[in-house]
């Protein structure tokens, strides 16, 4: 979530479907209570200087001071407070859900009410680092702490800027990626949360809008409580919950407590984190009974799977449910690699029209896959189009293909034509049967695909072309291989289609992006332009 800082407002903003980076161990200099030995990753206590954690790994809290101001009076003392108010509020979400963890932070041995707030002064003025400027900040804070390694706790930065007048204020306040971004001011402080006042208005707004900023820095996207919930634990934090947080009930769901569980800085060894690891779908099914909308399936992966989120977001914009305050979330541990989720349709807020479904499986290194499916509700019941079942061979039969970077577009025939040559794009869902293919398997994995609005012809490459970008139409059916494609799964329900005569490229949406767009095929990377849907239609 970004937050404007001239008002109540929220803009999406956050990851995509997989977090991938480099580890970092070891990224203090510390000493380990209890003295472990070689080979052993358990710490329970580490040291720095004068300060201690709970965590083998801290965040980073970053005072950042533009060099034409000056830092908030008496910051250390309120600052710490509310951070030490957040660390605890983080701890009974966790606790509640079944975990017992929350982010470390240093705090001062002698006196654990101070937490350890690095004091970097920027070298520019406020100007150099606006709302919009954030890459600017970041850029001298891995600078500094390139100088000063030993001060790095960990690959989690909460950064907090001075701002002399709250209503002028102009500073990032956002979480992107592993930074996330707040601000300070005179009273700032926890004596008035929860007041019916001015300054406890703006004390909710704030602080909750760090608490919530913090989740993104911690991995957590966007989700809402269910009704349920909603009754019994008030508003969830990465929903609406930094507009309540110390003004009424808030709390962390469980969805994100299973993403925060294997967060770096709630960890209590030292262990890799965020190395490059994949998971996918192998098979998902939908069905309806007794009110509830059941979802199971399996999946493959490179690392444990220690829980599966599900999301169901109304209305979606397509990306992963950061972007989605609404998407009401749930969880559950995996049994071996396969999953299945209950959800009560009453616990949704709302019934009617399209919905996506997203799933999400959580990984022990921090990592998570999210793939997102479209379907709608209709009579108050969500009509299901995408179960598949990638363990087994697709079957002969009449699909529609989707796009993984269009959906709600299908793979259509331009303007119904008929002719040698018509073109073939991605086009808006019309229920047509110029966007229906008969697919047809023709052995060793090749199949040919009819359009279902004429007869005798089939998908193929434009003259037979191997060269990448080469367009795509419908053609009589020749048998050539420029009509013979092989259709090979991705995972998560998704496959690639390769002409045999161009076996190394891929049919691809031209520009890969949310439109409609014209078909080729070109050299195959990987991406959701060239991954395909089949919904199968009978």
């Amino acid at each position: 979530m970004k937050m404007k800082l001239n008002k109540l407002t929220t803009i999406a903003l956050l990851c995509g479907a997989t977090f991938v980076c480099s580890c970092k161990k070891d990224l203090v200099n510390t000493s380990v209570d209890g003295a472990n030995k070689a080979g052993s990753n358990l710490k329970t206590k580490v040291v720095s200087g004068d300060y201690t954690s709970e965590n083998a790994y801290s965040l980073n809290v970053v005072y950042f001071v533009p060099s034409d101001r000056t830092a908030i009076t008496n910051y250390q003392t309120r600052l710490s407070k509310l951070l030490r108010w957040g660390q605890e509020f983080y701890r009974s979400n966790m606790i509640r859900n079944g975990y017992n963890s929350t982010f470390g932070m240093f705090v001062k041995t002698a006196d654990t009410s101070s937490v350890r707030i690095i004091v970097i002064n920027g070298q520019s003025p406020a100007s150099s680092y606006t709302y919009s400027n954030k890459g600017t900040v970041e850029q001298e804070i891995n600078s500094y702490f390139t100088a000063n390694p030993s001060l790095k706790a960990s690959d989690h930065y909460l950064v907090i800027m001075p701002v002399p007048d709250i209503n002028a204020a102009d500073v990032p306040f956002y979480g992107t990626g592993r930074f996330c971004y707040a601000l300070d001011y005179a009273k700032f402080d926890i004596q008035y949360m929860g007041q019916a006042t001015t300054d406890g208005n703006l004390l909710t707004k704030w602080f909750g809008g760090m608490m919530h900023e913090l989740g993104h820095g911690l991995n957590l996207p966007h989700s809402h409580e269910t009704n349920t919930e909603h009754t019994t634990l008030g508003t969830n934090l990465m929903g609406s919950g930094n507009y309540t947080l110390g003004s009424a009930p808030t709390f962390i769901n469980r969805a994100g407590s299973a993403i925060l569980n294997n967060c770096q800085v709630f960890s209590k060894t030292v262990k890799t984190f965020y190395n490059t690891s994949s998971a996918s779908l192998t098979s998902l099914n939908g069905s309806v009974s007794g009110g509830n909308f059941i979802v199971s399936g399996t999946f493959t992966t490179t690392d444990a799977i220690t829980a599966v989120n599900v999301y169901q977001d109304p209305g979606p914009t397509y990306g992963e449910p950061n972007n989605n305050y609404d998407a009401v979330a749930w969880s559950v541990n995996p049994t071996g690699n396969s999953f299945t989720v209950t959800m009560p349709i009453s616990e949704l807020q709302n019934t009617t029209g399209n919905y996506e479904l997203f799933i999400s499986l959580i990984m022990s290194n921090g990592n998570r896959t999210t793939v997102g499916y479209l379907y709608n509700f209709a009579n108050n019941l969500p009509v299901i189009g995408f179960n598949f079942d990638q363990t087994t061979a697709l079957t002969d039969g009449v699909y529609e293909l989707k796009a993984a970077c269009a959906p709600g577009r299908n793979l259509d025939v331009t303007g119904s034509g008929t002719a040698d040559g018509t073109n073939v794009a991605v086009y808006t869902d019309g229920n047509t049967s110029n966007q229906r293919w008969q697919i047809t398997s023709l052995g060793n994995g090749y199949y040919k695909l009819a359009p279902q609005h004429t007869t005798g012809k089939v998908l193929d490459v434009s003259g037979g072309s191997s060269a990448s970008g080469a367009n795509v139409d419908i053609y009589t059916d020749s048998g050539s291989n420029a009509q013979k494609w092989k259709i090979v799964s991705v995972g998560s329900g998704y496959y690639k289609l390769q002409p045999a005569c161009a076996p190394t490229l891929c049919l691809d949406v031209t520009s890969g992006t949310d439109a409609n767009n014209n078909v080729e095929i070109y050299t195959d990377n990987g991406g959701g332009a060239q991954q395909w849907r089949f919904e199968k239609i009978n």
